[in-house]
């Protein structure tokens, strides 16, 4: 979440299915917010760690156990308003179009997009990828 390059995508064929910044993305996100939220679901745990301006808050915490037998990663944050215009506004057609892309090209991927300015929410799966 703070260092570049660090993705899992690096070495074993991972771009062959994906696409990307490179290993910068969620880094670039995280250091670019005021706040992010990353809560990962895997090995039977819920795992959570919270950032502010890049920064962790504390070290990463398991929080409780997986019920469902589900797992994935969700991350939350908000753009730091030092950094960008009062008046910033996500392109919310853009992000769409690049999320449902992205959850038809990786099998199994399930995107879950909630813009909370402007109420509005959408989920891409695609059978199969």
């Amino acid at each position: 979440m703070t260092t570049l390059h660090a993705g899992g995508k690096f070495g074993g064929g991972g771009y062959k299915v994906s696409g990307g910044l490179h290993g910068v993305g969620v880094s670039a996100v995280n250091a670019l917010s005021e706040w992010c939220e990353v809560e990962v679901r895997r090995d039977g745990q819920i795992h959570f760690q919270r950032y502010e301006r890049g920064y962790p808050k504390a070290p990463v915490k398991a929080t409780g156990k997986i019920k469902d037998g589900t797992t994935g990663t969700k991350t939350t944050f908000r753009f730091d308003r030092k950094i960008f215009k009062d008046d910033f506004d996500y392109r919310f057609d853009t992000l769409s179009q690049r999320f449902r892309e992205m959850a038809f090209v990786t099998r199994g991927v399930t995107i879950f997009f909630l813009d909370e300015t402007h109420e509005r929410e959408l989920t891409f799966y695609f059978e199969g990828g």
